[in-house]
Order: C-alpha cells, then sequence, then structure tokens
C-alpha cells in the first residue's frame, strides 16, 4: 500500500496469535520475517509473552491450591466427619472465579494496551508524513502536469527522494494505481490509493532514482497491478 504504516495493523493483530501458537505455518513465517524488521512488534510481542507467563504461574498456582486443598480435606475426612467440610468446594469455586477473573482482565488490558499502542503509532507516523509534506509542498520541485482526464486535476511537488501527489476530482469508490516510470519505461515503484469522500488525495510517497514520469490510472472493474492498466487520468514529468 501507499504508507508502511496501512499494512502494520495487519502485524499487530497477528502478534497475540504469535504468542499464543495459533498462526499457521504461511503466516508465522511472514509475521517471524516482520520481526526482524519492526522493533515495535518485537516489544509487543516480549510484554504479551511476559502476560501470558504470569498467566501460567497464575494458573499452576491455582492446581497447586486445588490440590493441597484436596489432600487437606481426604485428611479431615480420615479423622472426623465434620460439616465445616461443605465449606471447602465453595472456597475453592470462589478462588476459581477469581483467578479466572483476574486471568480476562490481564488479556483485556494487554490487548487494549496494545490496540492503544498501534493507534498512537499510526498516528504519530500520519502526523510526521503531513508536517513533512508540507515542507516538500512548500520549499520542493513542482513538476510540470502533462495529462488531466475525467475531470482530475492535480500536482506532484518533489523534493530529497520524495514526492507529494495532490489530486482532485477522483473518484472515492474506485481504487487507483500510482506509478513511477523510468525514460526506460521501468517501474521502480508503484502503489494502490483511494480518495477521500470528497474525491481528494494529498499523499506523501517515496521517489526512487531516474523517475520522469509520475501516472494516475484508473483500472475501472480491475484492481491495480504492477503495470499501469486502464485509463490515465493524470501525468506529471520534470518541468524542463
Amino acid at each position: 500500500m501507499m504508507e508502511p504504516a496501512d499494512g502494520h495493523r495487519y502485524f499487530e493483530g497477528l502478534a497475540v496469535a504469535h504468542v499464543l501458537g495459533g498462526l499457521d505455518d504461511s503466516k508465522g513465517q511472514v509475521f517471524r520475517a516482520h520481526l526482524l524488521e519492526c522493533g515495535d512488534c518485537r516489544a509487543r510481542v516480549g510484554e504479551l509473552r511476559a502476560i501470558a507467563h504470569d498467566l501460567a504461574e497464575a494458573e499452576r498456582d491455582e492446581r497447586r491450591m486445588r490440590a493441597a486443598q484436596a489432600i487437606d480435606t481426604k485428611r479431615r475426612e480420615s479423622e472426623d466427619e465434620d460439616p465445616d467440610l461443605d465449606d471447602v468446594p465453595e472456597a475453592s469455586r470462589a478462588s476459581r472465579v477469581t483467578v479466572v477473573v483476574g486471568l480476562a482482565l490481564l488479556v483485556g488490558l494487554s490487548l487494549w494496551n496494545f490496540t492503544l499502542h498501534g493507534a498512537l503509532k499510526t498516528a504519530q507516523h500520519t502526523n510526521r508524513n503531513l508536517v513533512q509534506a508540507a515542507v516538500i509542498q512548500d520549499s520542493g520541485t513542482p513538476w510540470s502536469t502533462v495529462r488531466e482526464e475525467g475531470g482530475v486535476t492535480g500536482t506532484v511537488t518533489v523534493k530529497d527522494g520524495r514526492f507529494v501527489l495532490t489530486a482532485d476530482g477522483l473518484d472515492p469508490a474506485q481504487v487507483y494505481g500510482l506509478y513511477a516510470i523510468t525514460a526506460d519505461s521501468e517501474i521502480p515503484a508503484s502503489y494502490i490509493f483511494q480518495a477521500t469522500d470528497e474525491g481528494r488525495v494529498e499523499q506523501l510517497f517515496a521517489l526512487p532514482a531516474r523517475v520522469e514520469r509520475i501516472l494516475i490510472t484508473d483500472p475501472g472493474d480491475q484492481r491495480p497491478g504492477t503495470e499501469p492498466s486502464g485509463l490515465t487520468v493524470f501525468e506529471a514529468r520534470p518541468t524542463p
């Protein structure tokens, strides 16, 4: 997708299943490869594993407590018939309820914290991009717009290996393709995006070296691929 943060929420959703051993082989390989590159996810997995360890310890303590109560009950039964023995199972049940509720709260708090952390990281990433986009638009080099079709209008501004695309008149329901193309017709970078409800996009992208054309294509009913398809609704080139 057009921004790394857009796909990061997918990996955050895999973290709990990874710790609990619930990922299949293919997803497990993808997530482990992601962990090698993402310090945030490694930290989250560490937190979840610590909580899982605490849960396992609490469960073991509960089993030991039940075993001790069972032994004590048998001993008291063998010594004497005591009506107070009826209170032991009830105490055990209350203890189990307390442990279960505590475990549920721990898991819930962990997942909530994980979700909030992911949302915060996404917001911070978005804010950084907005600031960088504003700087590029103010001090970058505008490219020449050489094609506008279907009511689409736009601009491309370039600086320091990045560019800001601003376009209006897009269909909010349509998925568009964005392609960076070199003079040799190579495509070192391609993106997909959707416009806002107002039919607008203002987004920061990486600009690979030697790129001399930026295209927006409307592939119609097809999803954009790695090659331009459908109608080219916008094109920009470096200003001579």
